[in-house]
């Protein structure tokens, strides 16, 4: 296993890289903890090489290591964990799809947390999709939103489209209601894959736009500003 420790500052690097070792000693894993002091050394090795897990400090000299992370691959910035003096580049962190924000000083606790994050899970959340060829499992978190057309329910999701007749009604009662928020009538989204939350409108990570119901605009903000906080707190 290929972790990444990205800080400008020795002490903190040297700390991070002892818990991280710690962790997998425990754990009877075999890691291999690769450090950098700058953004540039850790972009040379990780755009030739994949880490199982990043931990990325935010401020990196007069740069931001969120700057960094944005020119990486999604599946790499999904298992990237900042960490940082300051809260207030949260939600820019996940709007990177990073897998957690930790603020200093970290712990072995937190550090547990964040790396079960990054690394696969064994069992994920799944929905059963009954479509017209038999039931699919689908990993939750590959769905982005689900939409109606014609009465049957379309579900974009990352293996490509799954149409069902199950009813948008008994689909949102089977999300996990604090991931997957019902826009409108007609769409559930995944609210870790929206990009842009707008007065109108939701834009997905994919690009497309989706209206938000005029009755509930409110609501459905607060809603996503719970999701957005609780995913900053390290409680999703």
């Amino acid at each position: 296993m290929r972790l990444a420790v990205c800080d400008d500052e020795p002490a903190a690097r040297d700390e991070l890289a002892g818990l991280l070792r710690a962790w997998a000693e425990r754990e009877g894993r075999t890691v291999e903890v690769a450090c950098y002091a700058t953004a540039d050394d850790f972009l040379a090795a990780a755009h030739g090489a994949f880490f199982d897990a990043v931990f990325m400090d935010v401020y990196l000299g007069e740069g931001l290591g969120t700057q960094a992370v944005a020119s990486l691959g999604d599946e790499q910035r999904r298992r990237t964990v900042f960490v940082t003096t300051s809260p207030d580049h949260a939600i820019e962190a996940y709007g990177l799809r990073a897998a957690h924000y930790l603020v200093k000083p970290v712990t072995p606790e937190v550090v547990a947390e964040a790396l079960a994050r990054c690394l696969p899970d064994d069992a994920p959340r799944t929905l059963t999709v009954r479509t017209a060829t038999g039931p699919v499992p689908v990993p939750e978190a590959a769905i982005s939103y689900i939409e109606v057309r014609n009465k049957v329910c379309e579900l974009h999701t990352d293996r490509g489209l799954l149409r069902t007749y199950t009813s948008l009604d008994a689909l949102t009662e089977a999300l996990d209601p604090e991931r997957f928020l019902r826009v409108q009538r007609s769409f559930i989204v995944n609210m870790a894959r929206v990009s842009l939350f707008g007065s109108g409108s939701v834009e997905m990570d994919d690009g497309t736009i989706i209206s938000l119901s005029r009755g509930n605009r409110t609501e459905l903000r607060e809603r996503y500003q719970r999701f957005l906080f609780a995913m900053a707190r390290g409680l999703r």
